[in-house]
């Protein structure tokens, strides 16, 4: 998610607690659990140039044995990393160009390109190259890590907060 959508959310969270008061904010407190779940990311690397990342994949895919699952995102110069329009069209995200963070509900070991702007805690502008996700505590992810760092020495888990309701 982009920071400009989800300083809007807040905006509307803020409003929501202005207009409706305490009794609103009580209300707000005992729905839902909360929506932003941390997960854990093991980042192989981070990079501005989408070939690079690309060629990195390749290599950890050819060298650790780790799948590839890019999710069907395609590179497109102008927006980065999109599903394509029929997708966008299709599953309702959004009208083209659309992206979902990766973690919702895809744990597991795979390696991906994913865009740092969806996640709050990246800095933005770049491409990154995920080799697992899940429960940032997991051994799944720690055995990972390590075993990415065999071959990429900079190679590091870090915790995201991503999106897990409804997208309707």
């Amino acid at each position: 998610m982009s920071r400009r959508l989800a300083s809007s959310l807040a905006g509307l969270l803020v409003a929501g607690v202005a207009t409706s008061g305490l009794a609103g904010l009580a209300a707000a407190a005992n729905d839902d659990p909360d929506p932003w779940v941390t997960v854990g990311f093991v980042i192989v690397r981070s990079t501005t140039d989408y070939r690079e990342a690309r060629r990195i994949v390749d290599e950890a895919k050819d060298r650790l044995g780790i799948p590839v699952d890019l999710r069907g995102l395609v590179f497109d110069g102008e927006h980065g990393l999109t599903f394509s329009p029929e997708v966008c069209e299709k599953e309702a995200l959004s009208p083209f160009p659309c992206y979902l963070a990766r973690g919702r509900t895809d744990a597991g070991v795979y390696l991906s390109i994913e865009r740092s702007d969806a996640y709050a805690s990246f800095r933005p502008g770049y491409f990154l190259v995920f080799a697992a996700n899940g429960d940032p505590e997991s051994a799944e992810l720690k055995a990972t890590l390590a075993k990415v760092r065999g071959l990429f020495k900079d190679a590091y888990l870090k915790g995201g907060k991503v999106y897990q309701g409804c997208l309707h």
